[in-house]
């Protein structure tokens, strides 16, 4: 099949188109709402496309697409799939916004849950990405008020002489209930604790994997 007929045969739905050079390199990965219209305005007048843009059609030699359930999925397998492929264009394309994660730092001796826009190999546990940033914030609300945990990122020590158990205290007075703000010393922290996130999956510490999908 020649690419004009792939180009005639797009499909009108959402999915992921990726390009390749002469070589079969994946050089760019793509998201779209609709396929057909999405991957047709790369092959339009060269005259009314960006220098970079220019740049990626002028090393494409081919395309391939995927096509996906709904927008959330798309968005999802691109994610996916510029880890895995790492294409030269994303660097150049990318979109300005970054979306959100969840982040478990199981890597620190006591847990605490939060909102971040960057994977970094740390031992923390991760869940994304997500959509709706402020959908996010009342998930992570939620949370808390079902599973109370650390929300602060102080550092924390044990100090010498006081008994583990009881919590952290929180001004004003306000104490910590959850079971991942109790001191005890690194290493007393029950392995159940960790284990038994408020959610199931996530990357633990291998961002470069595949996450759970999950559309706050």
């Amino acid at each position: 099949m020649d690419g004009e007929e792939k180009l005639q045969r797009l499909p009108d739905k959402p999915g992921v188109y990726l390009f390749r050079d002469a070589a079969g390199e994946v050089i760019y990965v793509g998201k779209a709402v609709s396929l057909k219209n999405r991957v047709r305005s790369y092959y339009q007048n060269g005259a009314r496309q960006s220098p970079k843009v220019r740049s990626l059609m002028g090393r494409a030699a081919d395309f391939e697409y995927i096509v996906t359930d709904n927008e959330v999925e798309a968005l999802i397998l691109e994610s996916n799939l510029i880890k895995e492929h790492r294409p030269r264009y994303n660097i150049y394309l990318k979109d300005d916004k970054s979306y959100p994660y969840l982040k478990v730092t199981l890597g620190e001796d006591f847990p605490g849950i939060y909102i971040t826009r960057r994977l970094v190999r740390d031992g923390s546990r991760y869940f994304g990405p997500y959509t709706r940033v402020g959908a996010v914030h009342e998930t992570l609300d939620l949370l808390r008020r079902l599973f109370p945990f650390r929300t602060c990122k102080q550092k924390i020590t044990v100090w010498p002489g006081l008994p583990p158990g009881p919590p952290l205290p929180e001004p004003p007075h306000r104490p910590l209930p959850g079971p991942l703000c109790r001191p005890g010393g690194p290493g007393e922290l029950p392995q159940d604790d960790r284990g038994n996130l408020p959610f199931p999956g996530g990357t633990a510490g291998r961002p470069g994997e595949r996450t759970d999908p999950a559309d706050a």
